[in-house]
């Protein structure tokens, strides 16, 4: 293996390429087949469970429905659009001006995910806790809107201003605290959940089951879909703090752990379509539609 990295390197020199990153050839080839294999997947997945939501009148009208279909077209675009930028560097490299696009891209959708994903939790918190005032603001778009505003500014907002210093710790203090906050809110919602079972447990032990399944679905996938993206993006962020970042093989490392960073984003529509029926019946009727339209237009060729 060392003397195959040997001539790989050595090949290169020739040819007056790169030498990517220092990692080796197989390292290359199997970042590139896996990096693609989720690019492909996921952008198919999200793309469709999008189309799908969109096209279900009753996802529509439901706002937790609709921030998971936003949450979906941040997926793609992370899949669709950043992925393909990623496997082009790791074999061709990049300028350093297509660096510092890629790696502002790569923040400013990392932090449009998690602000959909803080949407989504503060949704289904204020859903728990306070029912009466959720029914009320559900009878407004302009919440819809907001949410959605608030999302995309803030992530291009930070991102913009990253573009100011070389170390943005105010990014990573935001960071922080979102992730922070996500942690703490599902804590609040996972113990008002228990609380709630035994509550039901106690005056309706018959229908307790069924119940708590229709109440706790929705918490659960946005759990999940937390959990996913912390995993995956945990190894690049902690890696500063097990290489040091003047260290010789820290750019390899870094290029290494970014390949799974896009990995929660096509581990999520598979989550939905798992854990919620009406997301699963509205994607097998999308698919149905697809298919039907595509074999009318086969017969009418023939």
């Amino acid at each position: 293996m060392h003397v195959g990295h040997d001539t790989y390197n050595t090949s290169l020199a020739k040819k007056g390429d790169f030498d990517h990153y220092g990692m080796t050839l197989i390292e290359v080839m199997s970042l590139t087949a896996f990096s693609c294999v989720v690019c492909m997947i996921g952008t198919l997945s999200n793309v469709l469970l999008t189309i799908a939501g969109l096209l279900t009148r009753e996802l529509r009208k439901r706002y937790t429905a609709v921030f998971l279909i936003s949450m979906s077209v941040t997926d793609t675009i992370i899949c669709a659009v950043y992925e393909p930028m990623y496997i082009y560097d790791i074999n061709h490299g990049s300028s350093a001006v297509m660096e510092k696009v890629r790696y502002r891209l790569g923040f400013c959708l990392l932090l449009a995910s998690l602000n959909g994903q803080l949407t989504v939790t503060l949704d289904r918190f204020i859903n728990i806790f306070y029912p009466y005032q959720y029914i009320a603001l559900t009878n407004t778009r302009f919440v819809v809107l907001s949410a959605f505003f608030i999302q995309w500014f803030n992530a291009i907002l930070l991102t913009l201003l990253s573009f100011l210093t070389s170390r943005p710790v105010f990014s990573v203090v935001y960071v922080a605290v979102i992730v922070i906050g996500l942690a703490s809110l599902h804590i609040s919602m996972y113990c008002a959940a228990q609380q709630h079972q035994r509550r039901i447990a106690r005056q309706y032990p018959v229908v307790k089951q069924q119940v708590l399944f229709v109440w706790n679905k929705s918490t659960t996938v946005i759990s999940m879909t937390l959990v996913a993206t912390l995993l995956c993006w945990a190894p690049i962020m902690i890696l500063p703090a097990v290489m040091s970042p003047s260290s010789p093989s820290f750019k390899r490392a870094v290029k290494v752990t970014l390949a799974f960073t896009t990995l929660s984003a096509a581990i999520n529509p598979f989550i939905f379509f798992w854990r919620l029926k009406d997301f699963r019946t509205a994607l097998v009727a999308c698919l149905r539609g697809l298919y039907t339209v595509f074999h009318c237009d086969r017969a009418s060729n023939q």
